[in-house]
């Protein structure tokens, strides 16, 4: 082979930069999806799930910015991950359909409408799904109300308590709902929660009755889990029999 000539090119990408580019923002973009919908479930307060959010779709935004600019789109794609929760399902339904629109009009006719049967189906089960931990949050407090007024009427023979320090119950973390037991007949809260956090849900509960008496005891939790003017109430007796009284899910 002589000086001047050359042998064949290997198969390598041309644009290596690019290459790593849009595997980087592929991988970003996934990750910030799916940390939107954990928010919910894992922060509490609307403000903690705002900023959470906010974090989460930006991640989720430069992801698909830049992917697509790797791909020889223009970045401004990155404006679907805007979209809370469903800005990336958006992205891979009309990314390869616009692009190549004009030779796949009716797959992007059959797309938006997949896509809109999609969302009417995994919406109402994720929104079910999210507010699940933290009901879970009152069912747990109302068993340890339960384990210590057992404990309670064991020691002195009633359930009824003339100070809030007899009860010796002491409600650990920060949790979103306020809880009630009877003290000389009066319902009384045994915990702080913090405003944000208990979104207008702080006073005595609307349905559950909180009374007490030598032989038994109602006590009930009440809380706010999507931030409407609707609060979640749970109540639990001295049979340990735990009842849902008001559905803030359903309402």
């Amino acid at each position: 082979m002589g000086n001047g000539e050359q042998g064949p090119l290997l198969n390598l990408p041309q644009d290596g930069k690019a290459h790593r580019q849009k595997h980087w923002g592929m991988g970003l973009a996934v990750l910030g999806f799916i940390l939107e919908w954990m928010v919910p479930s894992l922060l509490h307060g609307s403000t903690m799930v705002t900023l959470g959010l906010i974090v989460t779709v930006g991640m989720c935004a430069s992801g698909i910015g830049y992917y697509s600019r790797a791909k020889g789109s223009p970045a401004t794609w990155g404006v679907a991950g805007f979209v809370p929760f469903l800005g990336f399902l958006l992205f891979l339904f009309l990314f390869p359909l616009v692009t190549g629109f004009r030779k796949n009009w009716a797959s992007f006719v059959v797309s938006i409408v997949s896509f809109g049967m999609l969302l009417a189906i995994i919406m109402p089960n994720y929104l079910n799904y999210s507010r699940a931990p933290i009901s879970r949050e009152a069912k747990l407090y109302l068993y340890a109300i339960y384990a210590t007024a057992s404990s309670y009427k064991t020691e002195h023979g009633t359930f009824e308590i003339s100070d809030i320090n007899q009860f010796g119950f002491d409600p650990m973390g920060k949790p979103i709902y306020t809880l009630w037991y009877a003290v000389n007949g009066v319902p009384t809260r045994l915990n702080v929660v913090d405003p944000d956090r208990a979104q207008g849900c702080e006073g005595p509960p609307a349905i559950g009755k909180v009374a007490t008496s030598a032989m038994g005891f109602t006590a009930v939790a009440r809380g706010n889990m999507d931030g409407d003017s609707t609060c979640d109430e749970w109540s639990i007796n001295d049979a340990g029999v735990l009842t849902r009284t008001i559905d803030d899910v359903s309402n």
